[in-house]
């Protein structure tokens, strides 16, 4: 039995960098992509912003249709965003990777759907598992799931991942897998 998936890109952070650059890795030899990123840390509370690439270039204005929900292991539920952002560039805005508590780091997992088509729009799918604020939470981890649309239909060749609001990621693994058409 031959895997689906083939690693297209792998990345390990192990000092501050200010983003990641999956540069000419997409292709339409691939319909669905698949990243995770593990153990993420940045040097400042904030997130992480995939930004999808054209010829290379990172996208600078895209309409994006965004919903998401956020929960805490304590059993709060958090926010829940819907809405179309005229302005926005990215695949994915995840703002719950947090450096106040000691040890603690970010899971994620995602997939992106025809990136390759330039007759349809291309759909992401992300869930976010990591620590808490613990200023507000206590020691509870808390999990993101966000949907997204980008309202065109640009054929993207790689992906460009930058923090939020922190300056720099610290540590992490970073890989995008590609899966096979047939």
């Amino acid at each position: 039995m031959n895997n689906a998936y083939k690693e297209l890109f792998y990345t390990e952070i192990t000092s501050s960098t200010s983003a990641i650059d999956m540069a000419n890795v997409m292709s339409s030899t691939y319909d669905t992509y698949y990243i995770l990123m593990t153990d993420v840390t940045l040097d400042a509370d904030g997130g992480l912003k995939v930004v999808p690439k054209v010829s290379n270039v990172t996208e600078t204005v895209e309409n994006t249709n965004v919903a998401g929900r956020s929960s805490s292991m304590s059993g709060s539920m958090g926010r829940r965003t819907t809405g179309n952002y005229s302005t926005r560039n990215f695949l994915l805005y995840m703002d719950y990777f947090d450096v106040d508590l000691t040890g603690g780091n970010s899971n994620l997992e995602g997939w992106i759907l025809n990136s390759q088509s330039s007759s349809h729009n291309t759909y992401s799918i992300f869930n976010h598992m990591g620590t808490a604020d613990g200023s507000v939470s206590g020691n509870w981890g808390n999990r993101y799931r966000q949907q997204m649309e980008i309202d065109n239909t640009n054929v993207y060749d790689g992906l460009y991942i930058t923090p939020v609001t922190a300056t720099n990621i610290e540590t992490g693994k970073f890989h995008l897998y590609g899966m096979l058409n047939s």
